[in-house]
């Protein structure tokens, strides 16, 4: 089983066929109807493995357990599953600070494998970020995607030239309400081990 039991650090989210979002600590129950995204522990990287190598062919088993396995303390791994248990999609992310945006939340690796176009994995997964963003006290995502969301408007040749090859371009989303989630206390402060708790209607923060 992918997930045996969750942790205090982690959580799961049931995602329902309203988009709805409740927090739970086994996953244990589901209907077919559900989505459900799990916080994946360093024993649990390899049957993430061939949903890796579906998107990045030239990247092998031990590349990927290395990467996952050093993401450290800031980092992590979500995969998110069908109600057989099967995984289809994951993310990676990492708490960065960055210059123009503070204190992010940046996801390196977004992979969903769904035959439906209404994207309703994609969100499950995405809602699952921003709720680990918020919980982390990051007010923005920044997401690095394949190349080929770059569009061209002639200036990659400046650091071609230079000898970098483009391999990728980043997306910010900017999260509303990011700070005062902790009765007021600026976000990022809150000590280790506590949890946020959600207000109504809004998705549910994952315990830190």
């Amino acid at each position: 089983m992918l997930v045996r039991q969750i942790k205090d650090r982690s959580a799961v989210y049931v995602h329902k066929s309203d988009y709805s979002f409740s927090n739970v600590r086994t996953m244990q129950e589901y209907t077919l109807a559900e989505h459900t995204v799990v916080d994946i522990e360093e024993d649990g990287l390899g049957p993430v493995y061939p949903l890796v190598r579906a998107a990045m062919p030239d990247v092998s088993l031990e590349q990927w357990l290395a990467y996952g396995s050093g993401l450290g303390g800031s980092g992590g791994v979500l995969g998110l599953s069908g109600p057989d248990g099967s995984l289809f999609g994951f993310a990676t992310y990492e708490v960065r600070i960055a210059l123009k945006h503070g204190r992010i939340l940046h996801v390196d690796h977004f992979v969903i494998f769904e035959l439906s176009g209404a994207g309703a994995a994609r969100r499950a997964l995405q809602n699952a970020l921003e709720a680990l963003a918020r919980a982390r006290g990051c007010g923005s995502i920044e997401l690095r995607t394949s190349r080929r969301a770059y569009v061209d408007n002639g200036r990659a040749g400046v650091w071609t030239g230079l000898g970098y090859a483009l391999d990728g371009a980043f997306f910010v989303k900017t999260l509303a309400a990011a700070v005062a989630l902790d009765k007021g206390r600026p976000a990022g402060k809150r000590g280790a081990g506590t949890s946020v708790k959600a207000r109504s209607g809004a998705v549910p923060a994952i315990a830190v």
